[in-house]
């Protein structure tokens, strides 16, 4: 297992700067602990988990999954680097002074990227192809989730959800995943929650790997669950197998509807990075 190493912020200062000039040092989010360590099992799966108290663990993820994490961006969305990136897998193992919200422990996550793996990267923006969500003709089949969902504490984990019991509400809380009806059947695809819709188009983004742009104008968090036949992601034309396609089940469940477009679409290009020594 790779050595545990300290963290130290990094501040920004002016020395022998203008006089009376107070310059405010900025503190980059960092973990205080962390160690790391190149996965050769044979299993299979990557995880993310965030522990109570600040422990964050990362499990069999290869380092461009770690890139698209930690800025926030679709696999699509991260281009460049060599080819083990993509091939070699890690596990991380890290520590942050105290409870800290998953946007935080992402930005001590891409930390750890520069530090560690001497990652360097720039961000470009270009012309693309694009899905445009809209509102159908016929109105949206979601109901505004203010006052239904149970507001959380953006520094704590929530509890454990009990065998048997249904997952708490929580405002600005998204699930994704596979099930299948009552343990029978082909499995289906899955997202579930209250959020607002320009957050609800970045998780479609990540399934049907293009940008969705959000175009629906409507504001608020709203409550949606959204199932589809996996296998059917991207087919646009008809149901396949044992559901609808990804496109006929926004129309039918939630009154939005996804069509083609261009517009601006963001991508990360990674100009450097190395493999991390296990000292």
């Amino acid at each position: 297992m790779g050595a545990l190493w300290t963290v130290a912020p990094v501040a920004v200062g002016v020395l022998n700067g203008p006089p009376m000039r107070a310059q405010t040092a900025a503190i980059r989010p960092a973990f205080e602990v962390a160690a790391t360590k190149r996965n050769t099992g044979v299993t299979s799966g990557e995880s993310i988990h965030i522990r109570r108290g600040g422990g964050f663990e990362i499990q069999n993820m290869p380092v461009r999954g770690m890139i698209r994490e930690a800025y926030r961006m679709s696999g699509y969305q991260v281009s460049g680097g060599p080819g083990w990136i993509d091939s070699e897998r890690y596990d991380i193992v890290a520590k942050a002074g105290g409870d800290a919200t998953p946007e935080e422990f992402m930005l001590m996550l891409k930390a750890l990227l520069e530090d560690r793996f001497g990652l360097k990267a720039h961000r470009e923006t270009r012309e693309g192809s694009v899905y445009v969500l809209s509102v159908t003709k016929g109105g949206i089949r979601m109901q505004h989730a203010e006052g239904t969902c149970v507001p959380r504490d953006p520094k704590s984990s929530p509890a454990p959800t009990p065998p048997g019991e249904k997952p708490v509400n929580y405002c600005g809380n998204m699930r994704r995943g596979n099930q299948t009806i009552d343990g029978r059947g082909e499995p289906v695809g899955f997202v579930t929650g209250a959020t607002p819709l320009g957050t609800l188009a970045g998780q479609l983004s990540s399934i049907l790997d293009r940008t969705v742009l959000d175009k629906t104008g409507l504001d608020g968090i709203f409550n949606f669950h959204l199932e589809w036949a996996p296998d059917s992601a991207t087919a646009a034309s008809s149901d396949v197998g044992q559901g609808p396609s990804i496109f006929t089940a926004i129309q039918e469940q939630l009154g939005l509807r996804l069509e083609s477009g261009k517009g601006p679409v963001e991508f990360l290009i990674v100009d450097q990075v190395q493999r991390p020594s296990e000292n």
